[in-house]
């Protein structure tokens, strides 16, 4: 009951802070967050991982844990249970709505920690305020393998459970109370067997130790004594493990092939880390333009979202730098900057260094810029930048600070918001297709064979692997082996776009011309929409164009169904709905 009363106060006096002695409204602050939160909520899943984790969500708690048995123990050779208990929490439920809530918390359990742990290690109001606004309201959304776009409840939880150790950590020495070290320590190995990058962050409980008393080392010993065993142990663990199970994955193998390469890579992940910067890159400039399309509902929605940000923002940050704290002495930290710069590169280097990265480049400028890696030195990037704002408190700068806040926060939020639509609406598109394994229509094709290149791009920058469907049609207790490879198949799956969702076509596959053009004679479209009275166009077999009037539309299930006769066969791929 101690250890609980003991997180509980952590919480409750970090809060009673924030409200109280800061003076800041709580329904704002509840505001505030819902409305840097809600494009995180809209979005779906990103990247081939949490896919799979979600198949094998579906596919029941067995197939949960073989899949971490295989993947995370045998391939990988790293520890599986505490990686196994961080995703079975983030996808303990399927339902979208519900995963993404718990990434939220998981993100704002983030940045509650990381402040607290400032305001714990500092004492200094305004440096814990300010990091976390920086921190939120900056956070980028993107396709980067790297929270909060993906892997959020993979090691997000983990760096809330190591901040976790640190502020237990500065309560064992505040207090030399064995209880909080032993807290410490634990967390601090849980973090470690989720993620070896842990590892270089040893070096933040070494600066605390220092921070404490630096005139004699061995007080210093004594203080990092526990933290230095759980180190060498876990690094025993760690290499007993690789003996065991070698590791097939070239993630976690280094090597270095471009010195040059190496180190613009480097500097390019260097920079991503710094808030704000995806706003300067030329990728996310170009990505954010093509994906700038919005009705008149959303771009109203977006409008009002983004006018009440500016609002509170300004509200907040002017309280934030208007607290009269002590002022930071950058000359006299300027040993824990060169510390923070340097446990950033190490972070960065390690990602770049792989193996994987270093025979196949995964890291440019028309590439990824950011991963898990980069989230790290984020909370890293953000402490540098609070540190150095801090240090003034003459008006002008304040306005400057404020104006400059405003501005690039109020651009990233309008980026985030464009890039959630995008990916909100491609997710919807494979979401949409697993529904149609819940229609009535398709028990008609149990234990056939279903041919769908349109299928197996849904995922877009997710990327589905070759049994995909297969499964996702044993999940609704079904047996269609579907492919994307041409091989006596009996019928054919191929989606069109229509507004804002996809229209899904099932036909039978009558014949393959020598070009491998297939024609069918009978097909059902579906849609979520009604699409009474809208016009099919095709080519039949005789290379003529006609048209057929969509009438009679009946139910099956969340669809619209339409079954169309022709009479002769059609060619597949000249089907084309108008709206």
């Amino acid at each position: 009951m101690k250890k609980i009363k003991i997180n509980i106060n952590i919480y409750k006096n970090f809060f009673i802070l924030l409200s109280e002695k800061l003076k800041l409204n709580k329904i704002l602050i509840i505001i505030f967050s819902i409305i840097l939160m809600f494009p995180l909520y809209r979005t779906g899943i990103n990247v081939y991982d949490e896919l799979q984790l979600r198949l094998c969500k579906f596919l029941g708690i067995k197939s949960f844990l073989k899949y971490h048995y295989e993947a995370v123990l045998q391939h990988q050779g790293r520890m599986p249970i505490p990686l196994v208990l961080n995703n079975y929490l983030n996808f303990f439920s399927t339902n979208q709505k519900i995963y993404k809530l718990v990434e939220i918390f998981i993100i704002i359990s983030n940045v509650v920690l990381f402040g607290y742990l400032l305001y714990k290690v500092t004492k200094n109001k305004k440096l814990s305020f300010l990091s976390m606004i920086i921190f939120i309201a900056f956070l980028p959304m993107g396709w980067e393998p790297v929270p909060p776009n993906a892997y959020t409840g993979m090691y997000g939880i983990s760096i809330s459970v190591f901040l976790v150790s640190l502020i237990y950590y500065q309560s064992y020495l505040e207090t030399e109370n064995k209880k909080f070290l032993i807290i410490s320590g634990i967390t601090y190995l849980y973090s470690l067997l989720t993620y070896e990058l842990f590892l270089f962050y040893f070096l933040l409980y070494l600066v605390m130790a220092l921070k404490k008393d630096n005139s004699r080392l061995k007080i210093v010993y004594v203080n990092l004594k526990y933290i230095i065993i759980i180190t060498l142990s876990y690094l025993f663990l760690y290499f007993v493990l690789r003996l065991c199970y070698p590791s097939a994955y070239d993630g976690n193998k280094l090597a270095l092939i471009s010195l040059k390469r190496t180190l613009n890579q480097i500097f390019l992940m260097f920079r991503s880390s710094f808030p704000g910067y995806y706003l300067f890159n030329a990728k996310y400039r170009f990505l954010f333009r093509v994906s700038n399309e919005f009705s008149q509902e959303s771009e109203l929605f977006i409008n009002v979202r983004i006018i009440l940000y500016m609002i509170l923002g300004v509200y907040f940050i002017n309280k934030i730098l208007k607290l009269n704290t002590k002022k930071i002495e950058i000359k006299k930290n300027i040993f824990i900057i060169i510390i923070i710069l340097f446990l950033m590169i190490l972070t960065l280097s390690v990602r770049v260094l792989s193996k994987t990265n270093q025979e196949n480049p995964i890291v440019g400028p028309d590439l990824f810029i950011g991963f898990t890696n980069t989230y790290f030195t984020y909370f890293l990037a953000v402490f540098i930048i609070s540190s150095i704002v801090s240090t003034f408190n003459n008006k002008i700068f304040k306005f400057l600070a404020m104006i400059t806040f405003v501005i690039f926060s109020t651009s990233t939020q309008i980026m985030n918001e464009v890039i959630s639509l995008k990916q909100e609406k491609e997710y919807k598109k494979l979401t949409d297709a697993e529904r149609i394994f819940e229609t009535n229509e398709i028990i008609n094709w149990n234990e056939k064979k279903i041919f769908s290149e349109d299928l197996y791009k849904m995922g877009l920058a997710i990327g589905l692997h070759k049994n995909y469907w297969t499964e996702i049609s044993k999940i609704k207790k079904l047996n269609i082996e579907v492919s994307n490879k041409l091989d006596n198949q009996n019928g054919i799956i191929i989606s069109r776009n229509i507004g804002k969702r996809e229209i899904f076509l099932l036909g039978t596959i009558d014949s393959i011309t020598q070009d491998q053009q297939i024609l069918t004679k009978n097909i059902s479209i579906f849609s979520l929409n009604n699409l009474e009275s809208k016009k099919v166009y095709f080519k039949n077999e005789n290379n003529e164009y006609n048209y057929i009037e969509l009438k009679n539309g009946i139910k099956d299930k969340k669809f619209y169904k339409y079954n169309i006769n022709f009479d002769k066969t059609i060619f597949t791929n000249s089907i084309d709905i108008v709206n």
